[in-house]
């Protein structure tokens, strides 16, 4: 999708000293610009993921969202991300929570990226809209790694039993972020094959469409 197939908004606010976190001056800008053009409320339905993914964090993820939804059947939900990533299963399990949300409740997710990094991007890319804030939104990805211990027994088990499943876990989010976006699957894999892929340009972002709103900040 051409860089012209987007909604561009420039803001006249200050400059973020720290590309790692997020104003609320300019969260409030967002808010702002959606509150106008859809006529809806954000603030009762936000939510700011600030953490490494592990079990733990991963679990209070999906209960901050369940809290949200409470008995609404059909809302829209706003997650900032900051995250370096971290437990790749986890951020299967929050996906497919997503999913589930999506098809049982008619939930829809809008994810800001302050910081996606690993496992977080694959979060971000499954969202159903995804804001860039250039000059302060950065993304990072790179092959997954993966390290067993244990038994002799239960590395074979693993093995025959769920490397193949989250292999396939991770092919499906692959096939899904390169149908979203302006790259192939081979291209995506050559870009990441034993290496970090690191994008902090809005431009980037927009020719390979892995944003769906981008907002730049002068």
């Amino acid at each position: 999708m051409l860089i012209t197939n987007y909604f561009i908004f420039i803001f006249l606010i200050i400059h973020l000293s720290n590309v790692n976190s997020i104003n609320p001056l300019i969260y409030g800008k967002i808010i702002d610009w959606y509150e106008q053009t859809h006529n809806l409320s954000w603030f009762d339905n936000e939510i700011y993921f600030d953490s490494y993914i592990t079990q733990e964090t991963g679990i209070g993820l999906i209960t901050s969202i369940n809290r949200t939804i409470g008995n609404k059947h059909e809302m829209d939900i706003f997650i900032a991300l900051n995250t370096n990533g971290g437990d790749l299963l986890m951020a299967y399990k929050i996906i497919s929570y997503m999913n589930q949300m999506r098809m049982n409740y008619r939930i829809k997710f809008h994810c800001v990226c302050i910081k996606t990094y690993s496992s977080g991007f694959y979060i971000f890319q499954l969202c159903d809209y995804r804001y860039w804030i250039d000059g302060s939104s950065t993304i990072m990805v790179h092959e997954p790694k993966l390290n067993i211990e244990g038994t002799f027994e239960y590395v074979k088990k693993y093995v025959e039993n769920d490397f193949m499943l989250n292999y396939k876990n991770y092919q499906s989010i692959v096939n899904v972020i390169c149908f979203k976006s302006n790259i192939n699957i081979s291209d995506y894999q050559n870009k990441i094959d034993g290496k970090d892929w690191t994008i902090t340009s809005g431009l980037v972002v927009c020719l390979l469409n892995f944003a769906d709103f981008y907002f730049k900040l002068t």
